[in-house]
């Protein structure tokens, strides 16, 4: 199993780490401090979150081979999760 998933590298040090993340759940709006930890520890593919994030306000996204896609969402054990954001301070 990867350190990752074991839980060594958390927080900065996940490979997955973008800053804190706001996302929905279930409508429920949520703020973790990493996204991909958060997934990890609720058995969430976290493999659908940057596709997520990257999807605008009219529901689509452009996928960089594929072009216009509609919006993803990603269903897991506590519900679905929708419209990421990651708040990046760049100040």
């Amino acid at each position: 199993m990867s350190e990752a998933r074991t839980g060594k590298y958390v927080g900065e040090e996940h490979h997955f780490y973008k800053g804190k993340a706001e996302f929905y759940l279930d409508d429920k709006q949520m703020v973790v401090d990493c996204l991909g930890t958060w997934c990890d520890e609720n058995n969430y593919n976290r493999g659908y979150t940057s596709l997520i994030a990257m999807t605008t306000k009219n529901g689509f996204y452009i996928h960089p081979t594929q072009g216009k896609r509609k919006a993803l969402s990603l269903k897991g054990p506590l519900g679905t999760i929708t419209k990421i954001k990651w708040l990046v301070d760049n100040g």
